[in-house]
């Protein structure tokens, strides 16, 4: 137990340590450290092999036809909500652990680029990371969750991507259904790029300062996909934010699927998925 409560309070620690110094930079963020690739798109479309909010970002087509989808969330109380997720086997959809709540009437996934006359794929049960831990105002360590649907969804699955290492100024690609530029919710799956800022054990940050793309509301649960050797793959999840508006200056939080913890969850609870 002491163990435990030791290393929530480094981890906080270095959380708003780090948050703390990027949101200093202010737009600071360029292109001089180490591993940067230049310019940051705001269409990664093509990482999926189509033509999350995703601020600046693209909208795909055929997006009914990618690993990536909308999850949707009715509580007993009556109130709805969204967020993003992946299809990681046939039936299993990894998303963030703060999108499932225990008070749940139904949850699943829609499917189908008709926005008001989606397919309804429910789900039959979840499963939180068995170490989530809230350590300030919503900010989560192990903000995963696997959510398994009553029947295979047809869809494509994305493997996890353990064989490059992060390192700062990597460039990775973000989808995701949340609102776009206007505030209004996606009628499409949309992407963009970021670039890492700083990684821990656990969690990966990433300063959105104009350049590129930038996750928001209802892209939680998506992914941040990487690709080494041709072969891409997810290497986080969309967790949290600092700005409420999402709009430059912003730090984003993904939680690293890289880590020891977060890769023994995802081979107990989802054997079938592919690590590369």
């Amino acid at each position: 137990m002491n163990i435990k409560l030791i290393r929530k309070s480094f981890q906080f620690l270095i959380l708003i340590s780090i948050i703390a110094l990027l949101s200093a930079c202010g737009g600071g963020g360029g292109g001089d450290d180490e591993g940067s690739s230049g310019g940051l798109s705001t269409n990664a479309c093509g990482v999926l092999g189509v033509n999350s909010r995703i601020i600046n970002g693209t909208a795909c087509s055929n997006s009914e036809q990618t690993p990536v989808v909308r999850v949707f969330i009715l509580q007993r109380n009556g109130n709805f909500s969204e967020c993003s997720g992946t299809m990681i086997t046939a039936n299993q959809v990894l998303t963030a652990s703060h999108c499932v709540l225990n008070n749940m009437e139904r949850f699943g996934i829609f499917v189908g680029d008709d926005f008001n006359n989606p397919t309804v794929i429910d789900g039959s049960s979840f499963i939180s990371h068995p170490s989530v831990v809230d350590i300030e105002d919503g900010f989560l360590l192990n903000d995963l969750a696997v959510m398994t649907l009553n029947r295979n969804a047809g869809l494509p699955t994305l493997p996890i991507l353990l064989s490059k290492e992060l390192s700062k100024g990597d460039v990775f690609s973000i989808f995701g259904f949340g609102v776009d530029d206007s505030g209004d919710v996606s009628d499409f799956l949309r992407s963009g790029e970021m670039k890492i800022e700083e990684t821990t054990p656990d969690i990966i940050f990433a300063l959105f300062n104009g350049e590129g793309s930038n996750t928001c509301e209802g892209d939680s649960g998506g992914p941040i996909v990487s690709s080494f050797n041709g072969v891409s793959g997810i290497i986080g999840v969309t967790s949290a934010g600092v700005n409420q508006d999402c709009q430059p200056d912003d730090v984003s939080i993904f939680a690293n699927i890289q880590s020891n913890s977060a890769i023994s969850f995802i081979n107990e609870v989802a054997p079938g998925a592919q690590i590369l």
